[in-house]
């Protein structure tokens, strides 16, 4: 993993800009629109069983990169509690994290030394998201991880509808300089413990996916409730 030149290697921004990068098509720039993105949505989108997933890694690069730490939670819009049932799990990822990395994440390898690999665990994240939308901010990297460390454990890959939050915050808040999880969240004053990881991120991004699904679902977009 490269970090830009001006800023230091363990700028947060800079990997928030790279992470949010690493997987979205160059040959396409503009996201969908805000009719479009609302039409994402489900019908009767409040009331489906959704579950918001987050990875944190070794580096970008799922090829080469494995997963130190998954978070998920199961959360209905409808209810408007995120206390649903959660998994948070170190992730041996069975080679070294760069300390580049870890300056990010904050996870170092004796962490993760004695957890469980990724094959260990698997069978609770697929328990989890059977029958749920799954939610996860720039979802191809997500996803992409999990269903990387899934084949390598000769395991079904996920199933079932997915949705970026990412994608739906761009179409119902667009112009902010940036749709980070940390920014998004200090713009809707959503709280969190521990920015780039796991659990707290998926958490964030299941209230920013709210936001922006209330904000789509009624005709256009907009900035209430929002801080700059």
């Amino acid at each position: 993993m490269k970090f830009g030149s001006r800023r230091r290697a363990g700028d947060s921004r800079d990997f928030d800009s790279r992470r949010e990068g690493a997987i979205r098509p160059r040959s396409s720039t503009r996201g969908p629109s805000t009719s479009e993105a609302a039409r994402l949505l489900p019908d009767n989108w409040e009331h489906h069983r959704y579950l918001a997933l987050d990875v944190e890694t070794t580096g970008l690069d799922a090829r080469t990169c494995r997963i130190v730490e998954i978070g998920a939670l199961i959360f209905s819009p409808a209810e408007g509690s995120f206390d649903g049932t959660r998994l948070d799990r170190l992730v041996d990822p069975g080679m070294p994290i760069p300390p580049r990395v870890t300056a990010i994440h904050g996870i170092t390898d004796a962490d993760v030394r004695g957890a469980p690999s990724f094959a260990d665990i698997a069978h609770e994240l697929t328990s989890l998201a059977k029958g749920a939308i799954i939610v996860a901010h720039n979802a191809p990297f997500d996803i992409g991880f999990v269903r990387s460390e899934l084949a390598r454990a000769g395991l079904p890959s996920l199933g079932g509808p997915i949705l970026d939050s990412l994608v739906l915050a761009r179409a119902a808040f667009p112009g902010r300089a940036s749709y980070s999880l940390p920014r998004l969240a200090a713009a809707f004053r959503i709280s969190t413990a521990r920015s780039h990881r796991a659990l707290d991120d998926a958490i964030v991004a299941a209230k920013i996916f709210v936001e922006a699904g209330k904000r789509l679902r009624s005709g256009g977009p907009g900035t209430e409730n929002e801080q700059e």
